[in-house]
């Protein structure tokens, strides 16, 4: 296929409500913030010269088949986090898409499925030799009662959930008390296991990852608590995220880190290149990690289909990189287009 050539491409996301006319989406993308990954997606691929369709997906799989035979995409942009209200239905998706035989963007769903366990998703890293926090899972069927001493302090995260979604302040446990205490909290609101992983004291990094034999690490970002008395946890929850307001009083930003050390610029390389492999991500993913003082590095997770705004900090690295925006877009869609459904 020429590398020129104009696509028609079926850009996929999920409502949460039976789905409104095209013309509803264009005035959401252009004047809601919820709504701007999307849109800045939709500006790019069309700046370069794509034809776009917009494809909401509400509770039924069959609109997804609907779509894809209506539109005929030469491919789709998986822009889907959920399906029914909950992540553990993403991979679904994706694997339909397969089914369709349809070339799609991102990882494929055996990748989202690994990344989606973050125990499972450590384990794998751990036996290529990657550096991860040690951790224990608590069963929601049937809850630890005790935990090592050598894994405190904890942070007490849902095991399948994303973007700091059940992560608070009161996640960092000192002790066993708390830790089972809020283990037994996530158990309930979030109906799912959880994991105990060690906190890991140290600087905030996201190495961004592109591309699918040969793989290009974007500079690494780094997320600053400026506001944060020394000594207090870091802790990068919900509202360090998403809270404008909690991220102003304490100082939380995202940044270009200041220029590391050779080697750890090389481990950070080597360290994200191999978590890209080791889960068999695809096209391009964030690689979350934690850099100690002492210059070791831990990998915290993997981020298949990143947050990829203009202002997010996978384009913010591309752009330092020498990638515009609209190019990164571009450079995504040829890569998914390499990989054909067999």
């Amino acid at each position: 296929m020429s590398e020129r050539k104009s696509l028609r491409v079926l850009v996929l996301f999920e409502v949460h409500e039976p789905a409104e006319p095209d013309a509803s989406y264009e005035k959401y993308m252009a004047e809601d913030p919820q709504w701007q990954t999307e849109g800045h997606v939709v500006a790019a691929l069309r700046a370069n010269g794509h034809e776009v369709h917009f494809g909401a997906i509400y509770q039924n799989p069959r609109e997804v088949i609907d779509l894809v035979e209506r539109i005929r995409p030469d491919l789709v942009w998986n822009s889907v986090e959920a399906f029914h209200g909950h992540r553990y239905y993403e991979a679904n998706v994706v694997a339909l898409l397969e089914l369709l035989k349809v070339p799609y963007t991102g990882s494929d769903s055996r990748s989202l499925m690994l990344c989606q366990d973050k125990a499972l998703s450590k384990k794998i890293l751990k036996h290529h030799r990657v550096g991860v926090p040690p951790f224990v899972v608590s069963p929601r069927n049937q809850p630890l009662k005790k935990l090592p001493k050598s894994v405190f302090p904890v942070l007490v995260k849902p095991l399948a959930e994303e973007g700091s979604v059940g992560i608070a302040r009161d996640s960092f446990c000192e002790d066993e008390e708390k830790a089972l205490k809020r283990a037994a909290f996530l158990h309930e609101r979030y109906k799912q296991d959880v994991i105990l992983e060690q906190y890991i004291d140290g600087t905030e990094l996201y190495a961004g990852v592109l591309g699918d034999g040969r793989l290009q690490v974007l500079p690494p970002r780094e997320l600053k608590f400026s506001n944060v008395p020394e000594g207090e946890p870091k802790v990068a929850s919900f509202k360090a995220k998403w809270d404008d307001e909690y991220r102003e009083r304490w100082g939380i930003h995202s940044t270009f880190p200041e220029e590391l050390p050779p080697k750890v610029a090389r481990d950070l390389a080597s360290a994200a290149r191999r978590t890209f492999r080791a889960l068999r991500l695809r096209g391009y993913a964030r690689v979350d990690m934690r850099l100690t003082a002492e210059g070791k590095l831990f990998v915290v997770e993997a981020n298949p289909n990143p947050q990829i705004a203009r202002n997010e900090d996978f384009a913010e690295a591309a752009a330092k990189a020498g990638i515009g925006y609209d190019q990164l877009i571009e450079r995504i869609v040829r890569l998914a287009l390499r990989v054909s459904p067999p």
